[in-house]
């Protein structure tokens, strides 16, 4: 992500090459078996025992049953993405810095980071450019899909490789079947047999600004028109019954697309055949698009649901039916329930249309919608090319919690002397900041994610109540799943068994869990994503923030960065600390001046943390900074360089959020001019630069 100081076209961006590992095998080719209603990946489970459960059903990928030892994910992964690569002709020798990765995942196993298995991907394939993972549960591949588009459009690469992977595994199962909506019989959406079956499998799109894929000789299969991201703000696991955040996310996709409701032609839903997903969807669908009569399908009816791949796989199925003008079908239609679509596509059928919808939604109030676009001459490489609107970003409130200390005048304090600071995060008093939350049941990263953002929000005058509700958006870094929610959960796997595990700390096992109980606590219905890079976490999360806020139909986000002690840092003394700021339109003392996400230092072709620095400071000369601050070492010569790194300990996400809130104090308490955040990263390095916006500020 970039920031513009004035407007700048953006290119379209196109699907030059597909790849997909599904539960009908291996190959996006096979795919097209959706378009004739010959698809059908739903059998009994034969990897794991199913003895004890209610379902025995699964969507898994043929050929590895006999499998079991834990690097699935990876090879379902690999497999795709290199058929996607090797599709689009896509070289990554001599460029391997200008190629990035976003890899969407959803469960990952306890205590551990999900980063790392991106990072093991990206080494496989050689790339070595931004290297981004995206865990917002089930629409984590289709959220990567989006932040691809958006990497691309800020010129952070040339060509983004985005997708997501998952694993059907024992504990998954169980805990579904614990939340009780696995179906007795095969996935059937819309139908009058309730319940859902689970997949895996994964799935790659390679995009690329549509010039250059022309330019180079590339087929453009398809067009990411544009995205949108919402929180339904109501239930850890449950779907708001009035569909509002599935109609806000499809507003979103659409106002970014450039494109009227009318266009649309198709929605691939995510249509999970639960009754409560599939009648909210199909109620949210219908307030935005207006169209009792648009055709609605969903693919989880012969594909399963694949968790953090069904995104990518739906999208599949969606470019597809643009390409061929044919409308995929839902599977075993049989007595069609109160509230389904108008039109399910009973039967697949010819049908012309040059706009599509796929949508997602997840645990935590996650909800996603792509809009995809054909690649003929009316939809041409100027499709949603839309300028770039110049929207100055300003920092309106701040909040951390490190080392003991709640106090962003203290931590500063600290961290200017170069004093290490203790690895407990400071009090966090949830009753006091949110009278009407119930701490019982709250993890410590929930805790540590709902107090900092409502203590951000506080100290920048947002109240947010009514209408704003719906333009206060959050993304979040985290490097783990909460420490505690992990042990709750494998004691009670011990204890009871998988058949009777604890249904509330399964929910809690998704990285996005804690983003979305704060957005739920302080009633933030706008965009909410979580991300993780390993180290330099939070600043990414930040400029992710700073971007969706520029462009989008939003008031305020919120940037946030949050670790827990034992949270997958490998130290049983580990870091915990957050950090959060609320960034606004409304003009103020800081502005976020500039914001910058690139390659990692020691990329193959430079120095990516030096271009990132580089691109960051804009016209200005590195004597005009009065002070950096990081979380390692960044090359920067004319100002002072602090190392957070070595006094917040090992707080990947944390780290870079707190530097943000500290940057920010500096220069709001008037005695720096600008200071710039940075970080060589673990996937990806990042530079935001916080100027003052008072006359009379040094110099």
């Amino acid at each position: 992500m970039k920031s513009t100081s004035d407007p700048a076209p953006r290119a379209a961006v196109g699907i030059t090459g597909i790849g997909a590992v599904s539960s009908v095998g291996l190959g996006a080719s096979l795919l097209e078996g959706a378009l004739d209603g010959s698809l059908d990946g739903i059998r009994a489970i034969e990897r794991f025992s199913t003895e004890g459960f209610q379902s025995h059903l699964g969507a898994m990928v043929p050929g590895f049953d006999g499998r079991g030892d834990g690097d699935l994910a990876l090879d379902f992964a690999l497999l795709a993405a290199r058929e996607a690569l090797a599709h689009a002709h896509a070289k990554i020798d001599g460029r391997p810095g200008r190629i990035g990765l976003v890899l969407g995942a959803s469960f990952g196993e306890p205590d551990t980071r999900l980063a790392r298995l991106t990072e093991r991907l990206a080494g496989a394939l050689g790339i070595a450019g931004p290297r981004v993972t995206v865990a917002t549960a089930c629409t984590s591949s289709s959220n990567a899909v989006g932040l691809g588009k958006d990497m691309l459009d800020a010129d952070a690469a040339d060509v983004i490789l985005a997708g997501g992977t998952d694993v059907l595994t024992p504990e998954l199962f169980a805990g579904f079947h614990a939340l009780g909506v696995l179906g007795a019989r095969p996935c059937a959406p819309y139908s009058r047999d309730f319940g859902t079956t689970l997949g895996e499998g994964a799935g790659f799109v390679v995009l690329e600004r549509v010039p250059d894929a022309r330019r180079r000789g590339a087929d453009v299969l398809g067009l990411v028109l544009g995205y949108g991201l919402s929180c339904d703000a109501y239930h850890a696991t449950s779907p708001d019954p009035t569909g509002a955040g599935v109609a806000r996310a499809i507003r979103f996709a659409l106002s970014d697309a450039g494109v009227t409701r009318e266009s649309v032609g198709y929605v691939n839903a995510h249509g999970t055949g639960t009754d409560a997903n599939d009648a909210a969807e199909v109620k949210g669908i219908d307030s935005a698009l207006g169209a009792a009569s648009l055709p609605v399908s969903s693919s989880k009816s012969f594909l399963g649901h694949a968790q953090g791949a069904a995104g990518i796989l739906e999208l599949l199925v969606t470019l597809l039916a643009l390409r061929a003008q044919k409308l995929p079908p839902t599977t075993r239609l049989e007595g069609l329930r109160r509230g389904a679509p108008a039109d399910p596509v009973p039967a697949p059928r010819a049908h012309a249309f040059d706009v599509a919808l796929t949508l997602n939604a997840a645990f935590a109030g996650a909800n996603s919608a792509i809009v995809l676009g054909t690649a003929n001459a009316r939809l041409d490489e100027t499709s949603g090319a839309r300028d770039v609107p110049s929207r100055p970003v300003f920092v309106a409130g701040l909040a951390a919690l490190a080392g003991g200390l709640t106090d962003i005048a203290a931590i500063a304090g600290r961290i200017l002397s170069g004093e290490r600071i203790e690895r407990r995060a400071g009090e966090c008093d949830v009753s006091r900041d949110l009278p009407r939350a119930e701490p019982r049941g709250l993890d410590p990263s929930t805790r540590f994610a709902a107090t900092t953002s409502a203590r951000a929000l506080a100290d920048g005058g947002v109240a947010v109540s009514g209408e704003l509700r719906d333009r206060v958006g959050v993304i979040a870094a985290a490097t783990a799943c909460s420490a505690a929610s992990c042990e709750e959960f494998r004691v009670s796997i011990e204890r009871r068994g998988l058949a009777s595990l604890n249904a509330n700390a399964f929910s809690r096992l998704v990285l996005n869990a804690p983003t979305g109980a704060a957005a739920r606590l302080l009633s933030l219905r706008g965009p909410a994503s979580t991300l993780s890079t390993g180290r330099g976490g939070g600043l990414v999360a930040v400029a992710y923030a700073a971007s969706l806020l520029c462009r989008g139909p939003l008031d305020v986000m919120l940037g946030l960065g949050f670790d827990e002690v034992g949270g997958g840092t490998g130290d049983p003394d580990g870091a915990e600390g957050a950090g959060a700021l609320a960034l606004t339109l409304a003009r103020g003392p800081v502005r976020l001046a500039s914001w910058v996400v690139g390659a990692p230092g020691g990329a193959g072709d430079g120095d990516g943390a030096r271009a990132t620095v580089d691109a960051a400071l804009g016209p200005r000369s590195a004597s005009e900074i009065d002070l950096v601050l990081s979380d390692g070492p960044v090359p920067f010569e004319g100002a002072r360089v602090v190392d957070l790194g070595s006094i917040l300990g090992d707080a990947p996400s944390a780290c870079g959020a707190i530097a943000c809130a500290v940057a920010a104090h500096l220069v709001r308490a008037g005695g720096l001019r600008r200071v710039l955040v940075a970080t060589r990263g673990g996937g990806a390095s990042a530079a935001l630069l916080f100027e003052s916006e008072r006359e009379g500020a040094r110099a």
